[in-house]
């Protein structure tokens, strides 16, 4: 009887394999079908608002169709890709679902444009984002032909050093990141927070040795959450004041999307089944404190008033990054090479530091030079409230659709889909310095729904030569505590 049992191995593996080559199959057909009934929808009469209604319920189809064939790929709701989804839907996806309910006007914007936008173009915004929604579940799908689903748990880091050593990094970067915030928090209450953008803050965040020891912050949680196979719940509450201190600024997307992933990786890592209870609990405190952070930085202009519909609503702001894509297509002028332009920029911005120039560039015309697409378009779409520090972000839907319309959204689903998926399997399966920077990386790719597509591959790059750093001095104290051992 043993003699079968290597045969009745081998034909269950067959079996699954057949089972998933069968699944994603089906579900490419979906979503072929479903990409041929956006664009005939699109293509039959534009300036249709039945049209338009149609185009929002095949939406609100693809969001729930992307969450149900994560979970038939992975068995769990608790994947990358789910949070990224979440963070699409919650910065372009809700709108439209909220004009489908009656609950809002979707061709009115009241920030930047301030005005009624006409129904061709929002049905073109409209098939922009199922194509990008679609062609980002056909590239899981093909992702997972090509590389099948590995081992589920995170690998641990091989470190030969007591935690307490990681305590120090923490406490190190803690001290410099909390002599930022309140030296950003005294600087924008006295000039405004619109100062930011428009370079007018006088703030030491460019000391380059100062921003390599806040970095230790980082590096120190990094260690303390792959240290171990378990996440500690301390990592949370240290992820949580990191958010904290980075609201000094105002700005509520940094802090927040580590925190997020923080979070993310602690259930992950620990297999907690999701409580929705708690979940939705959480999400609430989260809304809530995002909230008040947005009306204290608008210097207290109207009432505080909590309300998860006008959050989400709000959040929806990248949804205009995309229709000034299409209103202004014929002054846009943006290409491949463009997507690096911050990588540029770095490149030449030291350039001239270490040749002891001038830059020759003010804050406000960085992004128009260098075409960071979040400052470039809002010069576009509104040059005078983006001379006074105003802006509406970027999109990655946005980019792909000035640089090659609907087939380079095909694309750009494509390689996001692969970007974010293969950069997560590197956080499980390496221990070196690829891990560290996956982990530093993945916050900011998941953000690109209202950022930019490429900035992730060198944002916050000093955080790299932290890790050094305390690579370095790690290195050092295990020779010493060594050859002490061996006197």
């Amino acid at each position: 009887m043993n003699d079968n049992l290597p045969t009745r191995n081998r034909d269950m593996k067959i079996f699954c394999h057949i089972t998933m080559n069968t699944n994603i199959n089906s579900s490419l057909f979906v979503i072929f079908f479903l990409l041929f009934l956006a664009f005939f929808s699109f293509i039959a009469d534009l300036d249709d608002k039945y049209i338009l209604k149609l185009q929002e319920g095949i939406l609100l189809f693809n969001m729930l169709y992307s969450f149900l064939i994560v979970k038939r790929i992975y068995g769990s709701v608790v994947n990358i890709n789910t949070l990224f989804l979440f963070l699409f839907f919650v910065f372009i996806g809700f709108r439209p679902v909220f004009d489908l309910l009656g609950l809002e006007d979707i061709l009115y914007f009241d920030f930047f444009i301030n005005g009624y936008v006409d129904v061709v173009v929002i049905n073109r915004v409209l098939l922009n984002i199922n194509i990008a929604i679609l062609s980002y579940i056909g590239g899981l799908l093909c992702y997972n032909l090509y590389k099948p689903r590995r081992e589920y748990a995170i690998t641990t880091l091989k470190v030969h050093l007591p935690e307490r050593f990681f305590w120090y990094f923490i406490f190190v970067g803690g001290v410099i990141r909390f002599y930022f915030a309140i030296q950003m928090y005294f600087a924008i209450k006295a000039n405004g927070y619109l100062a930011l953008f428009t370079g007018d803050l006088d703030v030491q965040r460019g000391n380059i040795f100062l921003n390599f020891l806040a970095g230790l912050y980082d590096v120190g949680l990094y260690f303390l959450i792959f240290s171990k196979k378990s996440v500690d719940k301390k990592v949370l509450i240290l992820a949580f004041i990191y958010m904290i201190l980075s609201f000094s600024s105002g700005q509520r997307g940094p802090g927040m999307l580590l925190f997020l992933f923080v979070f993310f990786i602690y259930i992950y890592q620990n297999r907690i089944r999701v409580n929705v209870l708690k979940l939705a609990f959480v999400f609430v405190a989260f809304v809530g404190l995002l909230s008040f952070v947005g009306w204290l930085r608008s210097e207290q202009s109207y009432n505080f008033e909590f309300s998860i519909f006008k959050f989400l609503w709000g959040q929806g702001i990248s949804m205009i990054v995309l229709t000034e894509a299409i209103r202004w297509d014929n002054l846009i002028d943006y290409g491949i090479t463009d997507l690096f332009g911050y990588i540029k920029y770095i490149c030449e911005y030291y350039y001239y530091k270490f040749s002891y120039f001038d830059f020759p560039y003010t804050k406000l015309e960085i992004p128009i030079h260098y075409k960071f697409y979040s400052g470039y378009i809002s010069n576009i779409s509104n040059p005078v409230m983006y001379d006074w520090g105003n802006g509406i972000g970027g999109s990655y839907l946005a980019e792909c659709y000035s640089i090659g319309k609907e087939y380079f959204q095909v694309f750009g689903g494509l390689l996001v889909s692969f970007l974010l998926n293969f950069m997560f399997d590197i956080l499980k399966s390496s221990r070196g310095f690829w891990k560290f920077y996956a982990f530093h990386a993945l916050p900011f790719l998941l953000y690109i729904p209202r950022d930019n597509l490429m900035d992730f591959i060198a944002q916050d790059w000093w955080y790299l030569i932290s890790y050094f750093i305390a690579i370095f001095i790690m290195r050092m104290i295990f020779l010493f505590r060594k050859s002490y051992d061996n006197r």
